[in-house]
């Protein structure tokens, strides 16, 4: 598929040869597979975790936002990285279908990533009123231009050139471009703001972690839609321009799938948490966060 827009950031489709080399399809494949071993991989290793529940009897199957957030992000990219495989061989009898299916699935992808962000972002507020009142408005704006972008954008097949054109609406492409950096910049600016505010105030090393794991994951994604952004205005190449798209896909998976590893080291620190908690007022901050992270914890990380 040929794309003729590139302000188009939720949906890189691949140029007809010779646009792109067999060898750079090659490259991007290699790409779209790797994203796909850690989606799949994903969803496994939270099946893992609930079903090896350190208390079987007290509701190690639970089912909780942090791991049904998760699954629903991991399935969102297998599904968008299969429609990517596929959109490769869209012809003349498909192409606007197959576009609109292609295009809706790219913006599941993004904004379930959005949506994980945003609960992480309440959670570690301790569901701080005003911040979530913000995150419900980000996130149903983020919403809006994705519906928009389905509705106005598309393929268009070119008979002469034998090749499916994707033609991207220019004011939902930068609507909903905009939307995900005004996401990662809240969720930053949000984390980033209640570290500081109780870096000084009774912090235990549990609420350290928890901390720290969120300013990391915001600042890394502000920092690759940035990049994306960017990209998509300066770089002419149809293959470099679908290698940063794969890069950005990569990283949300990536990072969002690491949650599973920071859960393993919030429980390393749960104990020495508990003894600091138990020592300062019961209203802190830090005794917010913890309850907050207890409702949405996956069971094997509750103790």
């Amino acid at each position: 598929m040929n794309v003729t827009s590139t302000t188009n950031t939720t949906l890189p489709t691949a140029p007809a040869p010779p646009s792109i080399s067999n060898q750079q399809f090659a490259v991007l494949g290699l790409m779209v597979g790797n994203t796909l071993e850690v989606a799949i991989g994903g969803i496994i290793s939270i099946g893992i975790f609930h079903l090896s529940g350190e208390n079987p009897g007290k509701g190690s199957m639970k089912i909780n936002w942090t791991s049904l957030l998760m699954v629903n992000f991991n399935f969102a990219a297998i599904i968008y990285m299969a429609w990517f495989i596929a959109d490769w061989w869209l012809d003349g009898s498909n192409c606007v279908i197959g576009s609109i299916l292609d295009n809706a699935a790219s913006h599941y992808f993004y904004l379930s990533f959005d949506l994980f962000i945003l609960f992480k972002t309440c959670v570690i507020s301790g569901y701080n009123r005003v911040v979530v009142v913000m995150a419900a408005v980000i996130y149903l704006n983020r919403t809006s231009w994705s519906a928009l972008d389905i509705a106005k954008s598309g393929g268009s097949w070119d008979p002469d050139g034998q090749l499916c054109s994707y033609v991207q609406f220019p004011l939902s492409g930068l609507g909903y471009n905009a939307s995900d950096i005004i996401t990662d910049l809240f969720a930053s600016v949000v984390s980033v703001i209640f570290t500081l505010k109780h870096i000084k105030s009774g912090f235990n090393k549990i609420g350290q972690v928890i901390m720290q794991e969120n300013v990391l994951r915001s600042l890394i994604m502000l920092g690759v839609n940035c990049f994306e952004m960017y990209a998509s205005f300066t770089i002419t190449s149809p293959f470099l321009t679908l290698v940063a798209y794969m890069i950005q896909n990569y990283t949300y998976t990536r990072c969002l799938n690491l949650e599973i590893m920071w859960i393993g080291v919030r429980r390393r620190s749960a104990k020495t948490g508990k003894k600091q908690a138990g020592s300062s007022n019961s209203t802190s901050f830090f005794s917010k966060v913890v309850k907050a992270f207890s409702r949405s914890e996956m069971s094997h990380a509750e103790a």
